[in-house]
């Protein structure tokens, strides 16, 4: 299997691709065959150590007086945050980056609060809870993770394989 990442994979020539895990409701362009595999939790999280220097935010407005990293999706404005009901919100990150793991590195560090999409897996190295949500009943959205393969591969059997193993994989959490 050859893996390569994209900061935006649907916007790319799809040409040599097999599969193609991506977030949202967005379909490749031409002939595939689309599924969810899981409904991630995209919301805000921080340190414990950050949160016990600079305090645990208690509402959106708590939120300017702290470091702010947010995941810039695809097609998404970095500077607007979801909330679960109610209308997003303006907000002005001192990082965006398209790269997940890298706000969540950051915020392992201790370096503040970050909007991302996150599983319940511990991150490699860190106990589990490493992390912990800040604002979990106010701020953000689920995010549909897709699997993409091209139509004329969708039956063939190593494809339909690697499809079942990531499957059964993801479907503890």
């Amino acid at each position: 299997m050859h893996a390569s990442f994209s900061d935006n994979p649907l916007a790319e020539p799809l040409d040599d691709v097999d599969v193609v895990a991506h977030f949202g409701e967005e379909l490749p362009r031409g002939s595939w065959v689309s599924q969810v595999v899981m409904r991630v939790r995209e919301g805000l999280l921080a340190s414990e150590d950050y949160l016990r220097q600079r305090g645990t935010p208690g509402s959106v407005e708590d939120l300017k007086g702290h470091e702010l990293f947010s995941w810039q999706a695809p097609g998404d404005d970095a500077s607007l945050w979801p909330q679960l009901r109610g209308p997003s919100f303006q907000v002005e990150p001192a990082l965006v980056s398209t790269d997940i793991h890298f706000i969540r590195v950051c915020c392992l560090a201790g370096q503040g609060i970050g909007l991302i999409p996150s599983v319940a897996l511990a991150d490699p190295g860190e106990e589990e809870g490493a992390l912990v949500p800040v604002l979990p009943d106010v701020v953000g959205r689920e995010r549909p993770l897709r699997l993409s393969v091209p139509e004329a591969l969708s039956e063939i059997p190593k494809i339909k394989q690697v499809l079942a193993h990531i499957r059964g994989f993801l479907a503890p959490l």
